[in-house]
């Protein structure tokens, strides 16, 4: 999948490139009722995705430029690993480590919860997409 975006920072190692949050969905079937996307939504008051790419074709682009993200299905498939899978379980192990310790199921709901909202949040600062390629137009 091509993905247009627009360069917003380079250097040697990093490339941060704004795109579209529905155009990076692509023809998912369901990206209008996807729950990332309200979440992200809750998050920000706009419609654009920054995303940090791996620099590995050491190409110098300028602010502004206008690029193409080829991305692979493999990536589509771990992000949706890490975007769906992970923080459940880990919420799932804090909450049961919780409810073990104070054995109080209101607490044990409450940490599921925000545990699920901290790393949808945090989450999209520590992905790198090292096997996306730019296409420069």
């Amino acid at each position: 999948m091509i993905v247009p975006g627009i360069v917003i920072d380079c250097n040697e190692r990093f490339v941060i490139v704004k795109c579209s949050k529905n155009e990076a969905c692509g023809s998912c079937p369901s990206k209008q009722k996807c729950a990332s996307k309200s979440v992200s939504l809750f998050f920000s008051d706009d419609n654009c995705q920054l995303l940090k790419i791996s620099n590995i074709q050491r190409l110098s682009l300028v602010k502004q430029q206008v690029v193409g993200l080829e991305i692979p299905d493999s990536f589509i498939y771990k992000s949706t690993v890490v975007i769906y899978f992970i923080p459940i379980f880990v919420s799932i192990v804090i909450s049961i480590i919780i409810d073990c310790f104070f054995n109080n199921e209101i607490m044990s709901m409450l940490s599921f919860v925000i545990c699920i909202i901290l790393q949808s949040f945090f989450l999209r600062f520590f992905v790198v997409a090292k096997k996306v390629r730019i296409i420069v137009e």
